[in-house]
C-alpha cells in the first residue's frame, strides 16, 4: 500500500480517449494486462483545485507524486505552477496513483486515492478537491516602543492553541518585520527576530511584526501586530538644492518621475500671484516622509522645510517669500527628507508695484476738495457783489 507522508489519497476518475475510469471503489488486486507500449504519454491537469464549497482557484507550490499502482514505485515528482496546473511526461500504459502534498490542505478529505489509467491516450485529470487544515488559535502579537526613526521596537507573541482549545507548541515560528502604506509596503531586510531598529524606509508607514507558526496537521497560521501610529522622523537641516540651476531641472524631475503640477492643482489661484498677498499651496504627499524641503527655481532658493500632516505638505507663500523668489515664471520643487521623493509645481509671480516715498494720495484728495470749495466761495462772493 502506498503511504504518503502527510495527506490521504482519493480514488477518482480521469477520462482517456478510448477508455473511461469509474469513481470510487477499493483498489484492484492487480493491474490489468497491457501490451508492451509503443508510445509514452502525458498525464496532466489544467483545472487546478477547488474547495469543498465549490469556489475554484489556483494553488501553486503543491507537490504532486505519481506512483505505479502495481509496484508502488515512484514514477515521478513535480510541483504545481502558480496557476495550479501540472504534468508528467513519458508515462507508459498502466495504472497509477496520484498523491498531492501541501502544508495547507488535504487532497482531498475523504481518504480515497486518485487513480489514473493510461491506455492509448493522454489522460487529463480534472480539478482536485482540497480541504484546508484548520489554523492554530492564539499567537497574538504585541509590539512596544515608539515608532520613530532609529528607535527600537520589541514584540511578544502569545501562546498558541489547537483542537479543543488545547495548548499547542508550534513546530516552528518565523518572524518578519515589515511596513505598509496601504497599497505599498515591504519586508525589512534582515529583520527576522522579535526586535527591530526602525529604518528610514519605514518613515510615514505603519510598521509591524508578522509571525508564521507551523504545526503538523494545521495550516500555517499568520498573526501580526504593530503600533497604531505611523513611523515618524525628526526634522533634519535642509539639504542643498538638488540641482545647481534651472538648466538641469527638467532632467532631474524626469529622473525622479516628478510630473509638474499646475498652481490650481495645489489650491493656488489661476494666473499670477500678487507679491502683496499671502497664499497656501497644499500638495498631497505619498512618499514616506515626516518633513519635505521646498526650493524655488529658476535659480534655486530654499523656501523652507515643511511637515507632512495627514498626507499633505502645506506651504505658506508670504509676501516676503514671494519677494525673495522674485517675479516671473518659477517651479517649486519638493524633496522628501527621508524618501527622497520629488514633486513640483509651476507658478507665476507678478511684479510688485514700485514705491517711491510717502503716500501722497490723501493730501491730493484733500487739496482737490479745498480747491473746489474755494471756487464755490469765490463765485458766491462775486454774485453778492453784483447784487450790491
Amino acid at each position: 500500500m502506498i503511504s504518503p507522508t502527510r495527506t490521504p489519497f482519493r480514488r477518482a476518475s480521469a477520462l482517456a480517449v478510448g477508455g473511461a475510469l469509474a469513481l470510487g471503489g477499493a483498489f484492484v488486486a492487480a493491474a490489468p494486462a497491457h501490451a508492451v507500449p509503443n508510445e509514452t504519454y502525458y498525464v496532466y491537469s489544467t483545472a487546478g483545485f477547488a474547495t469543498a464549497d465549490g469556489p475554484r482557484y489556483s494553488d501553486g507550490g503543491v507537490e504532486v507524486k505519481l506512483y505505479d499502482l502495481d509496484t508502488e514505485d515512484l514514477v515521478g515528482t513535480t510541483t504545481t505552477s502558480p496557476y495550479g496546473d501540472w504534468s508528467f511526461s513519458d508515462v507508459v500504459d498502466g495504472d497509477y496513483v496520484l498523491v498531492f502534498t501541501s502544508k495547507d490542505y488535504w487532497y482531498p478529505a475523504d481518504d480515497e486515492e486518485l487513480l489514473v489509467t493510461v491506455e492509448d491516450a493522454e489522460p487529463e485529470v480534472e480539478e482536485v478537491l482540497l480541504t484546508p487544515y484548520p489554523e492554530l488559535g492564539g499567537g497574538a502579537v504585541t509590539v512596544t516602543g515608539n515608532p520613530v526613526l532609529g528607535e527600537t521596537l520589541t514584540a511578544t507573541v502569545g501562546a498558541y492553541t489547537g483542537a479543543n482549545n488545547a495548548s499547542v507548541t508550534p513546530d516552528s515560528v518565523e518572524y518578519s518585520w515589515g511596513y505598509s502604506r496601504g497599497e505599498s509596503g515591504d519586508s525589512i531586510e534582515g529583520a527576522t527576530g522579535l526586535s527591530v531598529v526602525v529604518p528610514e524606509e519605514a518613515v510615514g508607514a505603519h510598521i509591524g511584526l508578522s509571525a508564521i507558526a507551523e504545526k503538523d496537521g494545521y495550516s500555517p497560521t499568520i498573526t501580526g501586530g504593530g503600533p497604531e501610529a505611523l513611523v515618524s522622523a525628526p526634522q533634519k537641516p535642509a539639504a542643498p538644492a538638488p540641482v545647481a540651476d534651472s538648466s538641469g531641472l527638467a532632467a532631474f524631475l524626469a529622473a525622479n518621475y516628478a510630473a509638474e503640477f499646475s498652481s490650481e492643482a495645489v489650491g493656488l489661484p489661476k494666473g499670477s500671484l500678487s507679491s502683496d498677498s499671502t497664499y497656501t499651496a497644499k500638495m498631497d504627499w505619498y512618499s514616506g516622509d515626516s518633513f519635505v524641503d521646498v526650493y524655488a527655481y529658476s535659480s534655486p532658493r530654499l523656501v523652507g522645510t515643511f511637515p507632512v500632516v495627514d498626507g499633505v505638505v502645506q506651504v505658506t507663500l508670504t509676501p516676503a517669500i514671494l519677494a525673495m523668489i522674485g517675479s516671473g515664471s518659477h517651479t517649486l520643487v519638493y524633496v522628501g527628507q527621508s524618501s527622497g521623493g520629488v514633486q513640483s509645481v509651476a507658478l507665476e509671480i507678478s511684479a510688485a508695484l514700485a514705491s517711491t516715498g510717502a503716500d501722497i494720495t490723501a493730501p491730493l484728495i484733500g487739496g482737490s476738495v479745498l480747491l473746489v470749495l474755494g471756487g464755490v466761495l469765490l463765485v458766491a462772493r462775486r454774485r453778492k457783489a453784483t447784487k450790491a
